[in-house]
Formats: C-alpha cells, sequence, structure tokens
C-alpha cells in the first residue's frame, strides 16, 4: 500500500518560534519525509532505503556500487562537486533465536549513543527485516500488574540495555519463528510511526537523516533538470555508523573533487568526559545548519566527524569541505523532530551548491516494505471484531467510541441499553437464575493535567503504567474537536539518565511553542493521551495491540452473543460492559448497584501471565495458547470451591481446553462479592499487561468465547 502519514495531520500555521519559517514550499516534503522515515535501515543492510530512494530518482541513471552506496552523476567538467547524504540508522541484528522462539539482538551502528539509547525498545513494537518480507514483534516487558512481585522497587531498576531484549514474535518455539522467514543476521529496528505535528513537523527514528535523503532526492530532478556548470555528484551512501566505508569508496571511485558538500548529524550534541552534553542550536524552523559560514545556513557547533578505522577515511586531497545539518529536537530518540521547511531549504542549498536553477518538484509516493503475510490464519471474525475495538480510543471516563463500535457488533435481537454512568448492558434469556458477564470498555492512558507557557503539556496516568515505556515514543492527544498528533518527551537529563524511571512529570510536545498555540489547536486540561495503537497478527495465532485488556473481553461477549440462542435459555443472562475499571472499578460499582438479583458474576478480563521470558513463573502462569484461564486468586478475591470445581467440569464436558490460575490485579466482580454474590473470573491469559504490545492468542479467546456460552446456556443450580 502507498506510504501514509501515520497519524492526523493538521494545517501548518504561523506565530511561534519554531513555526515561523513554515511556508507552502516546506510542505511538498512532508509525505515524502514521512515515507523514507517508514523505512528500515541497519548499516550494512541499507537496501530497503536505497530501494525506496530509487523510486525517488525514477528516470535518473542512478548506480548501486559494491557496498549498497547509490551514486548519480550529473554534467560535466570542472569544477568537480560532490554532495553526500547517509542513508542508514541505528539498529540491531538477530544474535540468537531461543528455545522458546524469542530472539536476542546485538546492537549495530550505536557507537556514540545515550545511556536510555536502547531502552526504547522496552514494551514496544520493533520491525525485524527477514530475506522474504518485514516481520512484526515485540521487545518484552514486565507486566504492569506483576511488578509488585519484583525484590526491588521500580523506583531502583537500571536502564533498560540491549542485552535484556527479548523479542517476541508470537511463535511458540525456533521452529515456529524460522517458519516466519527469521533467520540469524536479520535486521532489527523500533517500529516506524512517524508523527506529522502542525503539517509539518515531522518526528520518527533518524527523521533528520531520512529528510536528507528526500531534500537530495528532490535537487537530483532539479540539478537534472538545470545542470548548471561542471560535474555533480550526488551519494547516498551505506555503513556511515558502522565503520564509513560506504562514503570512502564512493569517493575512491569518483575520484578527486573541488568541493564537499557532507551532510552530517553530529550537530547539536557533544561529549565531555564519559558525559553526552546539548549543545544549543537553533531551533526548527530556522534553515540548515553549517559548520562554517556558507551563504544561505547558519553557523552552529559541529562535532568532528567519525574516526575512521585501519585507514584515514576519504581522500578528500584539496577538496573544501562543508558540514551542514538540520535543526533537530529530541535527536537520537524515537521521536527525534525535524521541520518539512527546513527539508526545503536543505534541497535549496543542494541545488545551489550545484549551480542549478532547477524549481522545486513533487516528488511521488514510495511503496512500504511488503509485510509477511499468512493467508492460512484463522480466527478472522472474532479477529475483525477486535481490531476494530482496538482502534477505538477510550481512556478511563471517555469510552462513548468504544462503546458504540460495541452496539454496532451486537446481533439483531439484542436490545442494548446504556445507563447515566456510561455501562453498556444486554438482558435477554427466561428462568430463576440470573448470571452476569462484565467486560470493561476503558484503556490505562493519560490526561492534561496542565499546559505549560511554551505550549509544553505535563500529564497525569490515568490507570497503571510503566511510564518510561511511553517516554520518547509517538502520541495522539484526544481533543473535543478530535486526534491531535504529539509525542511523549524524553525525560530531562535523558542523555545520561541510568535508571528505567524517571524522577519528573511525564510530558507532551504538539508542536507549539506557546500554550496560546496549544489552545488554538483545541487541547484543553482533561484531555485524555494515549499512544497510536493498531492490531498487528504475531505468527498464525497470536495478535499483539495496545488496550487488548480489556477490549478482547469485549469482543468475546459480543461474539458469544451471537451464538447463543436468546429463546432456548433457561435463565437469565446479562452481558455488560463497563466503563472506569481501571480506576477504581467506577461502572462496576453502579451495575452492582443496578443489578441485585445476580447469583454468579464472571468478569471476563485479562489473565495477567508470566508466561513470558522477563517473568518469574511461579505465579501467575499461564501458557499461551493451553486455553483459557478460571481466574481462581487474584490480589482481592479467591473464588469459591464449589464454583471452581463448576467451571473445569463445563469445560470438560464440552471439551474446553481450561488453565486454573492465580495473578495480581482485581475485576469487576468485587462490588457484588460485597453483596454475597460469588465472583467467578474467566480470562484469556496475556503477557505484557498495560504496555503497548499486550499479547494474546487467538486459540484462548475463543475457548473463553466457548466457555461463556456453555455458563450461558447452563444455569448454575443444574
Amino acid at each position: 500500500m502507498l506510504a501514509a502519514v501515520a497519524l492526523v495531520t493538521l494545517p501548518a500555521t504561523t506565530g511561534s518560534t519554531i513555526a515561523a519559517a513554515q511556508d507552502a514550499s516546506g510542505l511538498r516534503l512532508v509525505e515524502p519525509i514521512v515515507a523514507m522515515a517508514r523505512t528500515p535501515s541497519v548499516p550494512g543492510r541499507e537496501h530497503l532505503a536505497a530501494a525506496h530512494v530509487r523510486e525517488l530518482l525514477a528516470g535518473l541513471d542512478v548506480q548501486t556500487d559494491a557496498l549498497g552506496s547509490l551514486t548519480l552523476t550529473l554534467g560535466e567538467g570542472e569544477p568537480r562537486r560532490l554532495i553526500t547524504v547517509p542513508l542508514d540508522e541505528p539498529g540491531y541484528v538477530v544474535s540468537r533465536i531461543d528455545d522458546r522462539g524469542n530472539l536476542r539482538l546485538t546492537p549495530v551502528g550505536q557507537g556514540y549513543r545515550r545511556t536510555l539509547a536502547h531502552q526504547a525498545l522496552e514494551g514496544n513494537e520493533v520491525t525485524i527485516v527477514t530475506g522474504t518480507g518485514v516481520v512484526p514483534g515485540a521487545v518484552g516487558v514486565p507486566s504492569a500488574h506483576l511488578t509488585s512481585f519484583a525484590r526491588e522497587p521500580v523506583a531502583q531498576w537500571p536502564a533498560f540495555a540491549w542485552q535484556d531484549a527479548y523479542v517476541d514474535v508470537g511463535a511458540a518455539g525456533a521452529g515456529e519463528a524460522a517458519a516466519l522467514g527469521i533467520r540469524l543476521m536479520d535486521t532489527v529496528t523500533l517500529i516506524k510511526r512517524p508523527t506529522v505535528m502542525r503539517g509539518e513537523l515531522v518526528a520518527a527514528p533518524s527523521v533528520q537523516v531520512k529528510a536528507a535523503a528526500v531534500a537530495l532526492a528532490e535537487a537530483a530532478h532539479r540539478i537534472a533538470a538545470s545542470p548548471g556548470t561542471g560535474t555533480t555528484v550526488l551519494a547516498w551512501t551505506a555503513l556511515e555508523l558502522l565503520n564509513g566505508k560506504g562514503l570512502e569508496a564512493v569517493v575512491h571511485d569518483a575520484g578527486s573533487f573541488d568541493e564537499v558538500m557532507i551532510f552530517s548529524r553530529n550537530f547539536g550534541w557533544g561529549v565531555e568526559g564519559r558525559a553526552f552534553i546539548e549543545l544549543a542550536t537553533p531551533p526548527l524552523g530556522a534553515g540548515v545548519l553549517a559548520a562554517d559560514v556558507l551563504a544561505g545556513t547558519t553557523e552552529a557547533v559541529h562535532r568532528e566527524m567519525f574516526r575512521y578505522p585501519y585507514t584515514g577515511g576519504p581522500a578528500w586531497g584539496e577538496a573544501e569541505l562543508h558540514f551542514v545539518g538540520l535543526p533537530t529536537r529530541y535527536q537520537d530518540t524515537p521521536v527525534e523532530t525535524v521541520s518539512a521547511s527546513d527539508g526545503a531549504a536543505l534541497a535549496d542549498l543542494f541545488t545551489g551548491f550545484a549551480e542549478s536553477t532547477g524549481a522545486p518538484v513533487a516528488l511521488r509516493a514510495v511503496r512500504e516494505p511488503a509485510p509477511v503475510v499468512r493467508e492460512d490464519r484463522s480466527f478472522g471474525e472474532v479477529a475483525g471484531d477486535l481490531e476494530a475495538l482496538v482502534a477505538r480510543y477510550g481512556v478511563s471516563g471517555h469510552e462513548v467510541s468504544v462503546r458504540d463500535a460495541l452496539i454496532e457488533r451486537l446481533p439483531t435481537w439484542a436490545e442494548p441499553v446504556v445507563d447515566d454512568t456510561g455501562n453498556l448492558t444486554i438482558t435477554f434469556g427466561e428462568g430463576d437464575e440470573h448470571v452476569m458477564f462484565v467486560a470493561h470498555m476503558d484503556e490505562t492512558g493519560y490526561r492534561v493535567r496542565e499546559i505549560r507557557e511554551d505550549g509544553t503539556l505535563v500529564l497525569d496516568m490515568v490507570g497503571g503504567n510503566l511510564e518510561w515505556i511511553w517516554e520518547s515514543q509517538a502520541a495522539v492527544v484526544h481533543s473535543a474537536g478530535g486526534v491531535v498528533p504529539a509525542v511523549f518527551e524524553p525525560r530531562l537529563g535523558h542523555l545520561n539518565a541510568r535508571t528505567r524511571r524517571g524522577t519528573d512529570d511525564l510530558t507532551a510536545f504538539t508542536g507549539s511553542g506557546s500554550a496560546d498555540e496549544v489552545a488554538s489547536l483545541g487541547v484543553r486540561v482533561g484531555d485524555t493521551v494515549t499512544m497510536p495503537k493498531q492490531m498487528r497478527r504475531l505468527g498464525w495465532f497470536r495478535a499483539i495491540a495496545r488496550a487488548f485488556d480489556d477490549r478482547a473481553g469485549s469482543a468475546a461477549l459480543v461474539e458469544a452473543a451471537r451464538r447463543i440462542d436468546p429463546a432456548a435459555l433457561s435463565q437469565r443472562v446479562t452481558f455488560a460492559w463497563s466503563v472506569g475499571e481501571e480506576v477504581g472499578l467506577v461502572g462496576a460499582l453502579a451495575l452492582a448497584e443496578r443489578f441485585t438479583d445476580i447469583s454468579t458474576v464472571h468478569p471476563v478480563d485479562t489473565f495477567v501471565s508470566s508466561d513470558a521470558p522477563l517473568e518469574s513463573e511461579r505465579t501467575a502462569y499461564a501458557r499461551l495458547g493451553s486455553g483459557f484461564v478460571i481466574r481462581v486468586v487474584e490480589s482481592v478475591n479467591y473464588t469459591p470451591a464449589a464454583v471452581v470445581a463448576r467451571l473445569q467440569r463445563l469445560a470438560l464436558v464440552n471439551e474446553i481446553p481450561a488453565q486454573l490460575g492465580m495473578t495480581s490485579g482485581g475485576t469487576d466482580g468485587l462490588p457484588w462479592v460485597a453483596q454475597g454474590i460469588p465472583s467467578a473470573p474467566i480470562s484469556w491469559p496475556g503477557r505484557y499487561s498495560h504496555s503497548p504490545i499486550e499479547v494474546l492468542d487467538f486459540r484462548d479467546l475463543d475457548a473463553l468465547i466457548r466457555m461463556v456460552v456453555v455458563l450461558a446456556e447452563n444455569p448454575a443450580g443444574r
């Protein structure tokens, strides 16, 4: 499919320092930069990025050398000029596939990097580039519910290191990982979620070099249309972060140059002793940076170029070297941000450097890398419902869109009722017994507590999250007028931080330079903030998404309702979808006041499982793919033995795979327990609770749905 902006983009505005240089010419590069930013490009394996640039250069005589660098020679004669940008970005390779199907990693191209560089992996999605396509995965994280079992407080945990990474690809063993096409030395990068703020600021990993590659591609067409004098060689080089040999080889093959313009990512930072320091640079929108006095640029401090091992680097001879760069915010983080207007200024500079007068051009769209698709995946209907529910956002207290999606999917016989609290219920069947099934509609996230004068949003947590997983990631602000793209900011002092968790409030940035500009976007105190999300299939039976807790339980009740014939029941049944479970069982408390004749309540929620590499299996262990879970013991409930025995018997008789489990947390059944009514939670086992990478197995979800149907059809008195 064609590359597209990941989030809703907004019209550009003016009035702040950041927005001052925005203009229509810069906007032409937004989508090409976004498309390029989606492309993985680990040093030594830059082929996808190179193919992307080749498409941008369609119609031009582009050459590829043995190391993977691209070159384009335009014009002839003297003087001879070189303009070069790198293709690569920091990444990882698969160094081991363990017996459980988890991938282990080794970093590539990450010599000088801040201490939290690898922490951005934990609890977030990654992309594995295999020989047959792109495979999604996720780097495991301790479940938020199970951190209470940790021997050390979370605040004392050291920063996440690459040695701690286990990549979950939905495989139950090394053989299943191999069947997905994954091999040793395949490359891995953090998932690409380019975020466009205020219409022209683009945030993504390594976006400054991706923007530079696009700028040089546009310049190539302009120079080709109007070559100017002399010869200009344009180069998109491989291996810059690994050993710099890509550029060295280009210079070796192309011969001597009179002038060279090198795009460098070495503006804005430095090193003192063993500490990183952030150097002051002009703001976004200020134009091109240069290490020397150069017309059309702003002079800025530039760190010396890569120290080439084994040889002295490119043989520049008498060439005049110019290092140029882009103003960059949150440099070397997953939300590194540049201005498209600065990218346009860079394209102008490249064009002028070649003494060309070629006019700006529109670069055509480029296709994304094709994912590995398995056509034989099953559970299509329930997976479709779950995917649709996951796509709806609903932080506690803001569940309307989720509820609407549920109502759309109910069978035609259902008569949905929405109470004053916002809960959704359907009641059906006849008989003396009345059984309740309840799943919750809300998800964890953040709420805007304060809007600072500089436009920063200060956030409060809603529900239980591990804050560092959200730090330096793409964000979405849910305002009354719609979604507003944003990023979760890195913590203060992130260049040298050494603990997982920061001590300051989590903050977000919308691209605005003042509180007034934030207000112009429609953002207000009290708005909720989340991370972009999309369900992805892992392997053949599993899936990954944020907010499976409890969209999976909600989808299970919808599917169970479709399978039930209400006229055939000999008991009354209520299916309920509650609000505010994550912040104190708000909806369940209201439901318990309304439904006082319940004989048994069955919360349908996540079983937070320790079936994950970073967890101890001493407790909370329920294996994914082995069936639904009878949640016998949790932090605040112990299901009566007779009820547990009945559930086990019904599962056995109906050949439904079932597991018993104890875990941390509580469920919506507690308000009924206070009335003396048993709560018997039934669950799907899930990994990595309250994170962006919750994982489930559709075989377990199917078993859960079947169990709900059996319980609805079998009164407790029988």
